[in-house]
């Protein structure tokens, strides 16, 4: 069976929306406000941090060594976001999609700033590019195919709207990095949760091939 709004399901199994439609519409702007908010906290630019040069703490000097300092925490973190690049522009090669610039751009974004909001709890890791990848690939398919059909209806262009794609992509790779934590803590003490992970995951895969689930 396939479907033609897969990421709308996604939303609803994964509790991003609620079953009941009628309340979509207040859910959707606040999903976008928060990572609206998550942007503006996260995405240090030049321009920005110069604005704020000479405080009255004088924190924000460009040899600043204080943790709130903005110049601080942009040369800090700029390693984060080489190392998520590097990952970022070996993308599915193979479609065109992946090879333009605001497409790199929104992957490179939407992890950095996931990454910085989750901290050590769950930093960036590699492979995590290949997730999201999926999910902005295929919002963006379906995108094209609502705003493209004249009758789809109101709700429908809220949820595919592509100025929102980094903002819809972030909220359901955020639910589904959530049951994907336990995979990406490589500490000793995590192993036993991996293995729980996978014993109450056998209970209701009846059809799973050998392999499947083994870490």
């Amino acid at each position: 069976i396939t479907s033609p709004f897969t990421t709308v399901l996604w939303r609803i199994f994964l509790h991003c929306l609620p079953r009941d439609s009628s309340q979509w519409n207040q859910i959707i702007d606040g999903s976008r406000d928060n990572y609206s908010e998550l942007a503006d906290k996260y995405l240090l630019d030049l321009a920005k941090i110069r604005e704020h040069n000479g405080d009255a703490e004088n924190r924000n000097h460009p040899l600043s060594q204080e943790d709130e300092s903005l110049w601080h925490q942009y040369y800090v973190y700029e390693e984060l976001k080489e190392n998520i690049y590097q990952d970022v522009i070996r993308t599915c090669q193979e479609i065109s999609f992946f090879r333009q610039k605001h497409v790199l751009n929104l992957l490179l974004n939407v992890l950095y700033i996931h990454s910085r909001h989750y901290g050590e709890s769950l930093p960036y890791r590699q492979g995590m590019h290949e997730i999201l990848a999926v999910i902005v690939y295929l919002i963006h398919l379906e995108s094209t195919t609502v705003n493209e059909y004249s009758d789809s209806n109101e709700l429908m262009k809220q949820l595919y709207d592509p100025k929102y794609l980094a903002h819809d992509a972030f909220a359901i790779y955020e639910k589904i990095m959530e049951h994907l934590q336990p995979f990406y803590d490589f500490k000793p003490t995590n192993i036993v949760a991996r293995k729980n992970i996978n014993m109450n995951t056998n209970k209701y895969l009846l059809f799973q091939r050998v392999n499947d689930l083994h870490i």
